[in-house]
């Protein structure tokens, strides 16, 4: 098969191209929860351990709480039209990095791996900051992707791209986001 799809497959490997891109940049940033935040969290976790027990803890239950760290509204439906960023402080810290990204006119991809955390992101972000946001997640056909990726890339000024890891790991090349 790999002679048959390697004309028309090009497979860059980091260890291949590495050496032409720029040194990567890690900032940690703690975000600590807020005491409601951390009230509900842990509230939410008693509940599950207390249902299921550490032993019988599920893949899914845990995954709940996964939920839960990426934005409250991911969790919990009944937060729904309130402002995300009176929700979250780790959502409030993207919106102040993304403001100082705007400032300077510049574009930026957010990996997430929630299709609600997609859309929470892709309606405020658009309403919050005015700028051209849209997303890739699996619900956007293949042959749809890359055409998302090339209007991000040619918008001038500031834009957002809201990435499934899972989906975007399908051969795009984005180039155009610092």
């Amino acid at each position: 098969i790999e002679k048959l799809i390697s004309p028309i497959i090009l497979r860059r490997r980091v260890k291949d191209v590495g050496h032409s891109l720029p040194k990567r940049i890690d900032v940690p940033v703690p975000i600590v929860m807020t005491q409601e935040e951390a009230s509900y969290y842990e509230n939410g976790r008693l509940a599950t351990e207390k249902d299921f027990g550490l032993v019988d803890m599920h893949i899914d239950k845990i995954q709940k709480l996964r939920m839960f760290c990426t934005h409250p509204m991911v969790y919990d439906s009944t937060f729904a039209g309130a402002d995300p960023i009176m929700l979250s402080n780790k959502y409030a810290r993207m919106c102040e990095l993304l403001e100082e990204i705007f400032l300077y006119r510049e574009k930026v991809i957010v990996f997430t791996s929630f299709s609600k955390m997609i859309n929470i992101i892709v309606e405020d972000v658009r309403r919050r900051f005015n700028v051209y946001t849209n997303y890739i997640d699996g619900s956007v056909a293949s042959s749809k992707r890359q055409e998302i990726v090339d209007v991000f890339s040619s918008v001038a000024g500031s834009a957002v791209l809201v990435l499934n890891p899972t989906a975007a790991g399908s051969g795009l090349n984005i180039t155009a986001a610092n």
